[in-house]
């Protein structure tokens, strides 16, 4: 092509380009808003599809280690435990709530 097609090609892909831009971006619904889009969970309460955070790695070796884990089921453990299928053993005797409340 000639230097000056090409020169009106680039001149008319520049000012295609900055037509869209250089218009009035659209105006948000009020819905839209940073503070309704939080859904006004200012309490801070957990919401059901929110998923609890994973174990850290230095807690489920801990517990490993407490078991008294090696090799294969030790590997087999910590994976399951970041993944949160396994869960800390209570000893017996102990409720799982936590300790008793005296009256």
């Amino acid at each position: 092509m000639r230097h000056a097609t090409l020169m009106s090609l680039a001149l008319a892909a520049l000012l295609g380009a900055a037509g869209p831009a250089c218009a009035a971006p659209p105006e948000r619904p009020p819905a839209a808003t940073p503070a309704a889009a939080q859904g006004g969970s200012q309490g801070g309460a957990a919401r059901p599809f929110e998923k609890r955070r994973r174990n850290s790695y230095a807690a489920c070796n801990r517990e490993s280690h407490r078991r008294d884990l090696h090799g294969g089921p030790r590997r087999r453990f910590l994976i399951r435990c970041r993944l949160g299928y396994e869960r800390r053993q209570n000893p017996s005797g102990s409720p799982a709530a936590g300790p008793a409340r005296r009256p």
